[in-house]
């Protein structure tokens, strides 16, 4: 029979603490608040119940809803119920595609007024 690698009683006890001991613990705790708060002003301000229920039906496996009132709710923009992370990142991703067309398109404008400076000095 073959000899495991180590032995469990020769571990050291210090890695066997819980992890409510440690502080990262707590900040992961409050940053899941915030960020369940910061899904909440986004669903609330930045969704029209039309937009809303799309999110909803592409994204149907991240809500659970009690009952029919709790929907209307959550497309009412009341209350939150799906994945937070998946929406914050879902609209910084937006942002960044949107910020990355604005950009693109002030650099095709300033290429086209070189391009025509150019041509008008020749």
């Amino acid at each position: 029979m073959p000899q495991p690698m180590f032995q469990l009683h020769t571990l050291p006890t210090s890695i066997m603490t819980p992890a409510a001991d440690y502080p990262l613990a707590d900040e992961c705790g409050r940053r899941k608040d915030d960020e369940q708060e910061k899904a909440q002003k986004i669903w609330a301000y930045c969704f029209s119940p039309y937009d809303r229920i799309k999110y909803i039906r592409k994204h149907r496996a991240q809500f659970g809803f009690d009952g029919y009132s709790q929907m209307i709710d959550v497309v009412r923009g009341r209350c939150f119920t799906g994945c937070a992370s998946e929406l914050v990142n879902w609209r910084d991703r937006v942002r960044v595609r949107v910020w990355r067309f604005v950009l693109s398109l002030c650099a095709a404008t300033w290429l086209a007024i070189v391009l025509l400076a150019i041509r008008a000095a020749s």
